[in-house]
């Protein structure tokens, strides 16, 4: 089986599938493809193809078991292209993965205060499971996953490289995350909090 990943840097989600599902992976990104191979090999998986390349110009002749992205599609306007393009690359029965970041209702407030050159560089369109549902579904693709995850807020990544350039920030969203794991609220998704949205679909048997 193989495993293809649009915008794979650092490549270690590409390490998970290989190790603990055993595919084959290949990637994209349109930098440090050598740094990435560097972490893949690193880790022990001995293939891997790379193109160092943008995704957007690529006109790849093959399909692969699982097409995927994580916090790739947000950063264009024409969005709907882009999915398009991840759906050209699955395979008869295959997945597609789409994960954005949820940077809307009380997360565009944080986001607003603390971050506000993130939210230029993000299409906050696309970050509602409805629309990312009709970009997707279709009539050669039925969804098996559609929702936000978790309930913890902005960040909830400890490692972060902006909130570990502010380290009061850093402290604050910890303790609120601490507060969320105590209370029993860490993976209750819903659009106000959570910090992510998992969209999973798969190819329908004979729509390729």
């Amino acid at each position: 089986k193989e495993y293809f990943e649009v915008g794979c840097a650092p490549g270690n989600i590409m390490i998970f599938f290989n190790k603990v599902y055993g595919y084959q992976v290949s990637g994209c990104d349109f930098i440090n493809c050598k740094l990435i191979e560097k972490n893949i090999r690193k880790a022990g998986v001995e293939q891997v193809k790379l193109y160092e390349e943008d995704f957007k110009k690529m006109d790849l002749d093959k399909k692969y078991n699982i097409v995927a992205s994580y916090g790739f599609v947000e950063h264009f306007q024409n969005y709907s292209d882009i999915l398009r393009k991840h759906k050209k690359l699955v395979a008869e029965d295959g997945y597609i993965i789409i994960e954005l970041p949820n940077i809307r209702k009380f997360n565009y407030i944080l986001y607003k205060v603390f971050a506000p050159d993130i939210l230029k560089i993000h299409n906050l369109k696309i970050m509602d499971i409805n629309v990312l549902r009709r970009e997707i579904e279709d009539n050669e693709f039925e969804i098996i996953y559609n929702n936000y995850y978790l309930s913890n807020i902005f960040m909830a990544n400890s490692d972060n490289e902006l909130i570990n350039k502010k380290k009061v920030i850093k402290h604050i969203f910890l303790i609120i995350r601490k507060l969320f794991e105590l209370l029993h609220c860490a993976n209750i998704p819903n659009k106000y909090f959570s910090p992510y949205i998992i969209c999973i679909a798969k190819r329908k048997k004979g729509r390729e």
